[in-house]
């Protein structure tokens, strides 16, 4: 009967670079510098090694923050992080995927949010918009702080 309710919703965003894989990388795991650009993590803890615990303060537009204690389950530098955490006991969990993707001119940016457990599919679909805004925003700000900053 629970099954019925639970529910994968994803989120996926791109973004072209102009910036080549490796600085993009390079501001994407230089955590404690997050509270400078970044207008969804808020801030992050921990280091991009697999197998290490991040703890995550994160505000969707329109939403409060959140603290999220997250794992690591890959980090390629140049390529590809991502992590998984979990809110409410378990019942909101989100793996969390950045990829990067080389191009002539820099790179593009991959991100995505895939929500699992019993309230994605009762949280209703304004949560999943102010995520997307806040997803959105994030790769904006990241765009504009490894293009500005070489």
């Amino acid at each position: 009967m629970l099954r019925g309710i639970q529910e994968i919703r994803s989120i996926a965003t791109e973004i072209a670079i102009a910036a080549p894989p490796e600085d993009v990388w390079r501001v994407l795991v230089e955590f404690s510098r997050y509270p400078e650009w970044s207008p969804f993590l808020l801030e992050i803890a921990g280091e991009a090694v697999p197998g290490a615990w991040l703890r995550l303060r994160i505000r969707a537009p329109g939403r409060r923050r959140l603290m999220v204690r997250a794992h690591v389950l890959a980090a390629e530098p140049g390529r590809l992080l991502r992590w998984t955490g979990a809110l409410w006991c378990g019942l909101f969990r989100v793996e969390h995927i950045f990829r990067l993707e080389p191009r002539r001119a820099g790179c593009v940016l991959h991100q995505a949010l895939h929500c699992r457990g019993l309230l994605p599919g009762l949280l209703g679909a304004g949560l999943f918009t102010d995520l997307r805004q806040g997803a959105e925003a994030l790769n904006d700000a990241l765009k504009h702080r490894a293009e500005v900053q070489p």
